[in-house]
Formats: C-alpha cells, sequence, structure tokens
C-alpha cells in the first residue's frame, strides 16, 4: 500500500492538471490498484469506526452488569495488555498488519473481556457472600480459571485453524487473532486477581447482572421441554435453509456503495471494449502471438483478444512497395496540380479529378495511422471531408462560389500534399514496423524486456459472478497453458479461500471436539457443549439466507469464529453446573455473565 497509494496520488494529479483546462470533460480512476485503494480507506475507517464502536458498547454494558467504576478499569487492562503486546507481536512476525489482521483490535476487545468478565463476577459474587477480598478472588480463579482456559485456548484454536488457510491475509489474521486471545486470557489470570486486591472495590449494594435474568432462568427451565422441541423444529427450517446461501465472490461489493472505483468497473464491465480485466499468454515469437490470439478471439467466454500482432500489418514488404508506387503517383499529380490553370476545367472533370484526389488522401490517411501520427491524421480528416463536401455541392449553380473554395482548398491540399509525401517517404526509409520501433506505450503493454510477447483475452460476461469466470479460465487455459493476470489469480485465490474456510472450519470443530472433551472427560457433557453450538452454526448459516446475506469474503469466517465463541460459552455453563449441581442457581448467576459477555461480543 505504501506504493499503490503514491502511484494512485500522482495518477489523479496528472488527470486533474491535464483536464483542469478542458471544459465539460471528467475523469475518474479504476482497476486493481485503485479498488485495492479504496479497500483500503473503508477498511482503516471502519476498523476505527467499528473500534471506537465496540469501546463504547463494551463500557455500556459492562457499566450496566456492574455499576462500578474501579471494575471496569480492572476489566481493561488485560485487553490493554494483550493488544500492545500482539501489534508488536505481529510487526515483530510480518512487519505490518493487513486489511483482516489490522480487526484483531475489535476481536480482543469482544472476546478478550469475556475472560475479565467471568473472573470479577465470580469474584464479586462470592464478596457478597462474606469474607475478605483475597479469599474471594482466590475462590474465583480456583472456580473460573479452568472453565476460562479452557474457553480460551477453544476460542484461539478456532482462529489457530483459519492460519492453515491457504490465503495469506486470512492466515495472518488467524495467527495474530489466536496469539492475542492467549495472551490476554493469561493477562486477565494473572492482573485481575492481583488489580482486585490491590485496588479492593468496594462490595456492590446488589448482586451484580441484568434484573431480566431470575426470571427468565426460571421461565427456561419451568419450560425447557417446550423450548428444546421448538428449537429442534427451528433448526431443521434453518438447516434446510443455509444450504441454498450462496457464495459471492465479486469484490466490487465489499466496496462501500457509490465507490468511485466500484461504479466505473461496473460501466467498464458493461461497456466490453473498455474492459480493465484480462488474462495474459505470453508467447515466443509474433507469428505465435498472432496465432494465440485467433485462438482466444474464437472462443465463447472470450469478447475480443489483443496482441503486437494487431500494430504490425502483415505482408509488409509488399505494403511498402505499394507504398512507392503510391509516393510515385502522388509526386506526379502533385507536380500537375502547381502548374495546372484550373479556370476552363469543367465541373465534370473537377469532380473526376477530386475523386482522385480523395482516393489518394485516404490512403494517405491510412498510412499516418499506422505510424502513429495522430496530428496527422486530424489534418487529413478534414480535408478529406472538405472535399466529400465540394464533391456533394458540384451540381449547385453557385460557380464562382465553388470556384473559389477550390482555389483554396488547393492551396491548403499542397501543404498536407507535401506533409504526406514526407510521411511516405519517411516510412519507406524506415521499411517495416517491427516491435522495437513500435511506440513506447504500446511495446510497453505487448513487448517484455525478455523479447517475450503478451497477448491479451477479454472476457465476454462479468467475471465477478463466479460462473462466468470459471467458464472463461477453463476455455482460455484450454487455448494457452501459459496464462497469468488478474482473472487468473483472482480465480485460483477466491478458490483457495472458499476451500480452505471449509477446511478451517473442520480443523476448528476438531479442535474444539478434543480440547472439549480433554476437558470434561465426559460425552455426555461433551453432548451438551456441542449441541448448542451446533444449532447456533445452523441458524446463523440459516439466518444468512432468510435475511439475503450471501457469503463473501469478508464475512466467511464467522464460522470458524462462533465455533471458538459459542463453545466458549458452553463452557462456563457447564463448569458450573458440574460445580452445584443446581440448574437455575447456574443460569442465573454464570447465566448472567455469559449474557453480558455475549452482549460485549455481539456488540463487536
Amino acid at each position: 500500500m505504501s506504493l499503490l497509494m503514491p502511484f494512485v496520488d500522482l495518477i489523479r494529479e496528472t488527470c486533474a492538471h491535464v483536464t483542469r483546462s478542458k471544459k465539460n470533460v471528467k475523469f475518474g480512476l479504476t482497476g486493481l490498484p485503485m479498488i485495492e485503494v479504496d479497500e483500503h480507506h473503508a477498511m482503516t475507517s471502519d476498523t476505527l469506526l467499528t473500534t471506537l464502536v465496540a469501546v463504547l458498547g463494551v463500557l455500556i454494558l459492562f457499566m450496566s452488569f456492574f455499576p462500578q467504576p474501579r471494575l471496569l478499569l480492572i476489566a481493561l487492562a488485560p485487553i490493554l495488555v494483550g493488544v500492545l503486546v500482539t501489534a508488536g507481536f505481529a510487526f515483530l512476525i510480518y512487519g505490518y498488519l493487513n486489511l483482516l489482521s489490522s480487526f484483531f483490535l475489535v476481536i480482543l476487545i469482544g472476546m478478550g473481556v469475556d475472560f475479565s468478565i467471568h473472573i470479577i463476577a465470580r469474584a464479586v459474587e462470592n464478596q457478597a457472600d462474606g469474607g475478605s477480598v483475597e479469599d474471594a478472588v482466590t475462590q474465583a480463579v480456583l472456580t473460573s480459571g479452568r472453565g476460562i482456559l479452557t474457553g480460551g485456548f477453544t476460542s484461539a484454536g478456532a482462529f489457530a485453524a483459519v492460519a492453515f488457510s491457504r490465503f495469506q491475509a486470512m492466515a495472518e489474521m488467524g495467527v495474530v487473532a489466536s496469539f492475542g486471545l492467549i495472551v490476554t486470557m493469561f493477562s486477565a489470570l494473572i492482573l485481575i486477581p492481583a488489580l482486585i486486591v490491590k485496588m479492593k472495590p468496594p462490595p456492590l449494594k446488589n448482586r451484580p447482572g441484568f434484573g431480566f435474568m431470575a426470571n427468565l432462568s426460571g421461565f427456561i427451565v419451568k419450560f425447557r421441554y417446550p423450548l428444546l422441541i421448538i428449537s429442534l423444529a427451528l433448526s431443521v427450517y434453518m438447516a434446510d435453509a443455509m444450504q441454498k446461501v450462496r457464495f459471492d465472490y465479486s469484490l466490487l461489493n465489499l466496496l462501500p456503495t457509490g465507490t468511485e472505483s466500484g461504479q466505473l468497473m461496473t460501466d467498464m464491465v458493461e461497456h466490453k471494449e473498455l474492459s480493465a480485466n484480462a488474462v495474459v499468454a505470453v508467447v515466443d515469437s509474433i507469428d505465435e502471438a498472432r496465432k494465440q490470439a485467433e485462438k482466444f478471439e474464437k472462443l465463447p467466454s472470450v469478447h475480443r483478444s489483443a496482441s503486437v500482432a494487431s500494430f504490425l500489418p502483415g505482408a509488409q514488404e509488399n505494403r511498402i512497395a505499394q507504398l512507392q508506387t503510391t509516393l510515385q503517383n502522388i509526386e506526379e499529380r502533385d507536380a500537375e496540380w502547381k502548374q495546372r490553370d484550373n479556370s476552363d476545367t469543367k465541373k465534370d472533370d473537377l469532380e473526376e479529378e477530386l475523386e482522385r484526389i480523395l482516393e489518394v488522401m485516404e490512403k494517405l490517411q491510412d498510412v499516418v495511422f499506422r505510424r502513429g501520427d495522430s496530428k496527422s491524421v486530424a489534418h487529413l480528416e478534414s480535408s478529406i471531408e472538405s472535399i466529400q463536401d465540394i464533391i456533394d455541392e458540384l451540381g449547385s449553380s453557385r460557380d464562382a462560389v465553388m470556384r473559389a473554395r477550390v482555389d483554396a482548398f488547393t492551396a491548403n491540399l499542397i501543404v498536407y500534399l507535401e506533409m504526406g509525401i514526407k510521411a511516405i517517404q519517411s516510412t519507406i526509409k524506415e521499411g517495416p514496423i517491427t516491435p522495437e520501433t513500435l511506440p513506447s506505450g504500446v511495446k510497453e503493454r505487448f513487448v517484455g524486456k525478455t523479447g517475450k510477447f503478451a497477448v491479451y483475452a477479454f472476457p465476454e460476461k462479468t467475471m465477478w459472478e463466479r460462473e462466468n469466470l470459471t467458464q472463461f479460465i477453463v476455455e482460455t487455459s484450454s487455448a494457452s497453458n501459459a496464462l497469468t493476470g488478474f482473472p487468473e489469480t483472482y480465480w485460483h485465490n477466491t478458490g483457495m479461500v472458499y476451500n480452505g474456510f471449509r477446511q478451517a472450519a473442520l480443523y476448528a470443530f476438531i479442535a474444539v471436539f478434543i480440547l472439549l472433551l480433554i476437558d470434561l472427560r465426559s460425552f455426555r457433557y461433551l453432548t451438551a457443549g456441542i449441541i448448542p453450538l451446533a444449532l447456533g452454526s445452523i441458524w446463523m448459516l440459516g439466518f444468512m439466507k432468510v435475511r439475503a446475506i450471501d457469503y463473501n469474503l469478508a464475512n466467511i469466517f464467522a464460522l470458524p469464529l462462533i465455533l471458538g465463541v459459542g463453545i466458549d460459552n458452553a463452557i462456563h455453563v457447564l463448569h458450573r453446573f458440574k460445580q452445584s449441581g443446581n440448574l437455575l442457581e447456574t443460569l442465573q448467576n454464570t447465566g448472567g455473565a455469559i449474557a453480558l459477555s455475549g452482549s460485549d461480543t455481539f456488540d463487536n
């Protein structure tokens, strides 16, 4: 990004300078570099906004549960340590944060505060039952510490599973987030007991929690079987809905609405001649470039192809011979026109002569066009139009006016003919056009520094639809075994992201299963923990279909995430139930802490 942003700024400044004096001329920037810059700006501003919203949400929810500012400061201390250490770790290992790993800050705020909540909740609860602060903290660590360790390692394990993704940005996000959660977890276990003992927050007048939890817990316990049946029925519906969720591969849909680069890219897709995306085949010779372009042109998924051969006319030796003949004819005509007295020329003779001039001028225009002399092309085009206007008006009765126009045009024509003669002489002298003699802009696009030649194939349909892109890549790959270009790399990378996260979700589930079994040592408790996790995952995916939300390259990592977060809550409930044996007490006490931690995570 340190290279892209100055590059884009330079292009924008150059365009602004060029168009400043041009009325009614506007410009816009698009293409992959511009899209990446827009994504960076959006992600940077969104990261700041989401971080501020996350912090504000945590503060409000925490204070509603624990109305004690001193406890809030204690709860935030491990998060501060986790953020600072993790940022240092990321820069030490990678030297940077990518657009995805930069979200570790939001992850640590939302999930890291959960460790603090469970320790503080048990400490405050123990202190309310009587005893010293030291005893309350000690019992809090002993009773909740194991669940925090298991929950922390399972959450970190879910993110660590993402590190196995072959998509580098996602893998780095998994490594950074898992490391940050472990650091924050141990910071909470070490710092919070020490800070509570040191700061000695006064006991709360009332038990911490949400006022509705007591009634809600009683309702859940009383109607647990009907609620279970309703949950299973809803899960069946959601399981069917989640199978219909599609994956949106388009980068444009990840950009904020109305973004310049996204809108212009969409416009370019509709006007295929201006497409910014193409696959590139690399060949060794001009003949191969011509043949490769012909192969691409025959493919249904290809709109057009372009190569250096497009700028090198065939049978150039014959064309040069024709130019020599044309030059001789023009020079002869030029001599005649300069010596000839046109005062007695009849209309029919004049029209016939003008037709010959028109034919010569058109040939001359073709020559200067191939030389890339756009200024001369424009002059000749103006002259050709003037000749045609004169021919069209020869039938009128305005002989004197027409004669004056012909004389004036003849004077200008001699000047343009001399320019054309010089152009033809120069073309004959330089000989056939070769890749080395092409304009620099053309040569840089089609001819490599090693002498290789690039052949471009532009898609017929939008490449942001996976089916279209797959057809395009498969067909062009069948026409060439040496493809590169953004569509090719994008097709492979997005496939790796999708398949990598399916694997990551599987790895995360296996990691959660093993860690939970080691911790609980009971298949019955293991089943009790897995079922809510499975239902929650199904409901999340089914809800996406209900709300017409597609998978995309940004939200696909939510499944490994929900596995880690969801099992964390189940672990605390199961540990508390194993300790007390009372379901109502478990829901009223630990359930309140889970409601707070879950709300904090949802807020993020």
